[in-house]
């Protein structure tokens, strides 16, 4: 460490550098919750439901029911990304999910809710009107338009806006994109509902012109309901249906129908039949056989309107002390599969029917058969609100309408009211008088006439003999007492007031007397469904429409990879070979609008026209949302949600990694890094209807389905660690022209045309034409890129920015998340300097986790304050920052190249054995940079080692060793000896002699000396060689050579004749 690290008198854990091996990704911060208490099993494919609409709720886990397993989407979970000022709250798309779409879900939501997406601003008197038209094809090829076209009010009220609490009024509203689609669609519905019938008077007005005059149903709708019926009803229903297009009494006939409200499994349910069946009044009427897995269901006589495999629904009223088997078969529909007799059998297998037999007696029960394709119940906005529709806007109202194509009419509703009599004491004296077909003047409609009896006591019962139309209760009706008495006295006059309207469709009854208590009152059930009170014999409004609102003639929806508005016509209703026999419609805003309007949609003479064949879509001009932005602050992205199948556990993750560093506190950190950080949790809900109870406690409540919330002691929370990941960069080449002047952007070669992928998410954006520059075309292409959604899953990218760089005359593109799965490629014209960009990636820094050293004995190791290795913790012990130690014989160097440590020469020291100098090293020259090894300088005084290869005698006598290494080493000399009389030697073998007296005593010198002669390495001195013998061997070995190559010649040819003989 540095040496002034020692003077600070601190001490530190012992962290040594061979210990840091292995570079870890920095890691975001992450929650795990604890297992989760649905069984998703062990592929975590299993299906879990959510709902959304309240009239469910109390089918849910959180309305305190224990043993449910469908949850309650709405106020899902609380969520604080990176230490935000505010958590968001989400809410999740109702249906059902496996265990990793439902983390899929999970994540979606809270990006969406943390991202930068804007809601869609209706401006007044700008965006409030949208037009239709439709067109005939007429003979000569030309078209011709409804002489008015179809105007949607978007800034009058529909139930979607009722239910949302939007006020238009008065006001330029602010939508979602779901709450945008859904009102615009229901006002679409109504207008042109409105355009065929006025709804004010219910008189059909434009229905010829949009050929449905023959079309017509009624629709009737109660008012929010006051509460959940928590048992099941049969409301008795009127239906009046009429022969002729103008009612009468005589073509009008009325038939019952039967609504069954369902609280089977407390999931309130609707439907309508036209047979309703009591069981047998004596003995049992409802038996289960649990060994037979059959259910068996008495009648008094044999039902004439059930068969085999017809699906029935029972309803009934049953004592508490049958609770227990009503909840299995109260409001269910089964499939009957036998009849005998007077009953019918159902098969319970699979149906979870309970262990033990059980019998009633109960005889307030029916058995509903014939499901009605006449009349039809369900709940306002609890599903289809637009095409593809993945939300509900439930606005607890029951809607009851005809159905079917052979109950559609071209009466309204309000010709077929006030059915029934009205008596009164006439007292004018007159008597046993019957007239019929009388006019009548008063009230708010036209065209009622009706037959008058008076009795012989004076009283007149009234009865409807024409309804007319318009006439609402409260109209005070007089019939002229001189069509009475053939006079013209007014005294005679019949005046009443109309106490009900019945219409089409009314409320008869219900089937049982069932009373719940709501709030502090005690109320009908028919009351708590909004259908009837106490004050009204009917609650429904009707209308007379002709549009399905589940099925629309005209849907409007948004196509999120071209940001536009697209308009579609159902051929088979509006299109030719129809009664309508349209062939074609356009689209566009208010008559006198002079431009294109916020909603991209434009104006009547820039309206293209669009044929109607069957799938063909009008789009509008592409727009972006520039009303209130969802999240106004601490904006988030890339929020992860994944699901674990071995610990069955959901681990959130925030967008980010990275601890709390200060500034300059690790290198490349210039400023300070914020941490990672992420919390999970759930409000908590009202049991009751799922309400916040306390909005300024984010994390009070539970959230059993995640496994998180305030009584989850075992989830598991993991800091962030590490640098801060980075975010995908795409930067452009410079334009072909400076940007920073003004430019015109037409649609030439598709030059206002951009793809853009972020994260694996596509769109097309399309840019207005008109004058820019270059920073103002960036805004533009910001807007619309974080507009850009994907349309299977919903995922939005948010976030991106783009810069525009005058200096260097081109666009950088940068994604709102971070990380290596952080991506972004744009393509656009080659005049932006975008035809051949690079894709962008972001990154994620390594770090090495530190290891503290410990002994032999696994026991931490600590550094004292002087440097002393020691395995008790220093009472001074540093902070911020930890030092890093190499080990013996290791050099260290820094970013330059030049040596770090060790700073002084290592020492060695002699020692007794084996080390026998002391050695100073100076490693201060040594470098190290970042590239392939090369020697800089090369001074060689030694050789490699080597082996001996020979020994070789020169001239000299010296005697020479050659070693494979090229090394030639001299090893000694030969030594020579003259004598004076060389004859006097004695020879005592071939070539060797003794001195003696004659010769005299040898005289030592070197070869090449004077008198010494020299020597020839490798050659036979002549006095020791016999040249006979050596000839006579000579020519031995010659002619041993010739016999041998005579042999070998002989033995080829004799090989060769062989071999070619055949």
């Amino acid at each position: 460490p540095d040496d002034n690290y020692f003077l600070e008198g601190k001490g530190s854990a012992l962290y040594k550098k061979d210990d840091l091996q292995t570079l870890v990704d920095s890691q975001p911060a992450k929650l795990t919750g604890e297992q989760t208490e649905f069984d998703f099993g062990e592929e975590g494919d299993r299906l879990v439901e959510i709902v959304t609409d309240p009239i469910q709720f109390n089918a849910t886990r959180e309305s305190g029911d224990a043993d449910s397993r469908v949850y309650w989407g709405k106020n899902f979970l609380t969520v604080n990304v990176d230490n935000g000022d505010q958590p968001v709250n989400i809410d999740l798309r109702p249906g059902k999910y496996n265990a990793t779409q439902l983390a899929a879900e999970v994540e979606r939501a809270i990006n969406a809710a943390y991202g930068d997406d804007s809601k869609i601003q209706v401006v007044q008197n700008v965006d409030d009107t949208l037009s239709i038209n439709l067109f005939k094809l007429n003979a000569d090829g030309s078209s011709t338009g409804l002489a008015t076209a179809v105007s949607v009010d978007l800034l009058s009220d529909s139930y979607v806006s009722t239910v949302e609490g939007i006020t238009l009024t008065g006001a330029s509203p602010d939508f979602t994109r779901e709450q945008f689609l859904a009102h615009a669609q229901a006002k679409i519905n109504s207008a042109l509902n409105d355009y065929a019938v006025d709804a004010t008077t219910d008189v059909v007005d434009g229905a010829s012109a949009l050929g449905v005059a023959n079309q017509l149903f009624a629709r009737s709708v109660g008012t929010q309901m006051d509460g959940i019926l928590t048992e099941t009803q049969i409301v008795n229903l009127k239906h009046a249906k009429s022969t002729s297009s103008t009612p009468t009494t005589a073509s009008t006939s009325v038939t019952d129908r039967y609504m069954v409200y369902s609280y089977q499994g407390k999931r309130p349910n609707l439907s309508v039949y036209d047979n309703k069946t009591q069981v047998n009044t004596t003995g049992t009427t409802v038996s289960f056989d649990a060994t037979q897995n059959t259910m068996t269901i008495n009648f008094a006589s044999a039902p004439s309107n059930i068969s085999i495999n017809e699906k029935i629904r029972i309803a009934g009223d049953f004592t508490t002390a049958d609770a227990t088997a009503a909840s299995y078969i109260n409001g269910r529909e089964f499939t009957v599969s036998n009849v005998s007799g007077s009953s019918i059998t159902i098969n319970t297998t699979g149906l979870s029917f309970p262990d033990d037999s059980f019998a009633l007696t109960e005889t307030d029960i029916y058995v509903m058969s014939d499901e009605s394709e006449s009349v039809e119940a369900f709940f306002e906005g609890s599903s289809n609100v637009y095409e593809g529709a993945q939300v509900n806007f439930s606005s607890e109202k029951i809607v009851i309408r005809e159905i079917g194509d052979a109950n559609k009419h071209a009466y309204t509703n309000s010709q077929m009211a006030m059915t029934g009599t009205h008596t009164f004491g006439n007292g004018s004296g007159l008597a046993s008088l019957s007239l019929t077909n009388l006019a009548t003047t008063g009230g708010s409609g036209t065209g009622a006439t009706f037959d008058v009896d008076i009795d012989a006591s004076g009283n007149a019962t009234v009865s409807l003999n024409t309804a007319g139309s318009g006439y609402i209760v409260g109209d005070q009706i007089t019939i002229d007492g001189a069509s009475l008495t053939g006079g013209t006295s007014t005294t005679d006059d019949i005046v009443f007031t109309v106490t009900s309207i019945d219409g089409i469709l009314s409320i008869n009854s219900a089937q049982f007397t069932i009373t719940q208590a709501i709030g502090n009152s005690t109320l009908d059930s028919l009351d708590i469904l909004g259908l009837r009170t106490s004050g009204s014999a009917n609650d429904l409004t009707t209308k007379t429409d002709w549009v399905d609102e589940k099925a629309p003639a005209i849907k409007v929806n948004y196509n999120e990879n071209t940001q536009k508005l697209e308009f579609t016509v159902d051929r088979t209703i509006l299109g030719t070979g129809t009664e309508s026999n349209f062939n074609s419609f356009s689209v566009f805003g208010s008559t006198n609008a002079e431009s294109t309007n916020n909603l991209g949609i434009p104006t009547q003479d820039d309206a293209s026209t669009v044929l109607i064949r069957g799938g063909e879509v009008l789009s509008t001009e592409p727009f972006v949302a520039d009303g209130e932005e969802i999240q106004l602050n601490d904006k988030r992205y890339g929020v992860t949600v994944k699901y674990n199948s071995d610990t069955q556990t959901f681990t959130f993750a925030s967008g980010t990694t990275g601890e709390l560093i200060e500034a300059n506190g690790a290198l490349g950190v210039d400023s300070q890094q914020k941490a990672s950080g992420i919390v999970v949790g759930r409000y908590s809900l009202s049991e009751e209807d799922g309400s916040i109870i306390d909005a300024t406690d984010h994390f009070s409540g539970d959230n059993h389905l995640m496994s998180v919330g305030v009584s989850k002691n075992d989830a598991i929370a993991t800091a962030g660690t590490g640098l801060a990941s980075t975010a995908a960069v795409s930067i452009g080449d410079a334009a072909n022209e400076d940007l920073t002047s003004v430019f015109r952007m037409t649609n030439a070669n598709g030059e206002n045309i951009f793809n853009v992928s972020v994260n694996g998410i596509s769109g097309v954006i399309e840019i207005p034409t008109g004058f820019y520059v270059g920073s103002t075309l960036a805004e533009a292409l910001q807007s619309r890129i974080n507009q850009i959604q994907d349309p299977v899953t919903g995922d939005t990218v948010g976030g991106v920015t783009v810069k525009y760089d005058s200096t260097s005359n081109n666009f950088t593109f940068t994604t709102g998340t971070t990380g290596n799965s952080s991506t972004i490629k744009v393509k656009g014209a080659a005049r932006f300097g975008l035809d051949d960009v690079a894709l962008g990636v972001g990154t994620v820094p390594q770090i090495y986790n530190l290891v503290q050293a410990t002994n032999e004995d696994g026991v931490a190791l600590y550094v004292d304050a002087r440097g002393n290795v020691v395995t008790t913790p220093p009472d001074n012990l540093v902070t911020g920052y930890y030092p890093l130690y190499i080990d013996e014989g290791e050099l260290t160097f820094d970013n330059g190249g030049r040596i770090i440590s060790p700073k002084n020469l290592v020492h060695y020291e002699r020692q007794e054995e084996g080390f026998s100098i002391a050695l100073d090293i100076d490693f201060g020259q040594s470098t190290q940079f970042a590239q392939p090894f090369s020697v800089l300088n090369v001074e060689q005084d030694g050789f490699t080692s080597g082996r001996l290869d020979g020994l070789e005698i020169d001239a000299s006598g010296t005697i020479r060793a050659n070693y494979t290494n090229g090394q030639n080493n001299p090893l000694g000399k030969i030594v020579l000896a003259n004598f004076n009389n060389q004859n006097g030697l004695k020879q005592i073998g071939n070539a060797t002699y003794v001195e003696t007296a004659v010769s005299g005593a040898a005289q030592v010198g070197e070869a090449g000396s004077e008198g010494y002669g020299n020597i020839l390495s490798g050659s036979l001195e002549r006095s020791n060689v016999d040249i006979t013998e050596e000839l006579v061997n000579l020519i031995t070995a010659q002619r041993n050579f010739q016999a041998s190559a005579k042999a070998i010649e002989t033995t080829t040819t004799l090989t060769t004749t062989i071999i070619n003989i055949r």
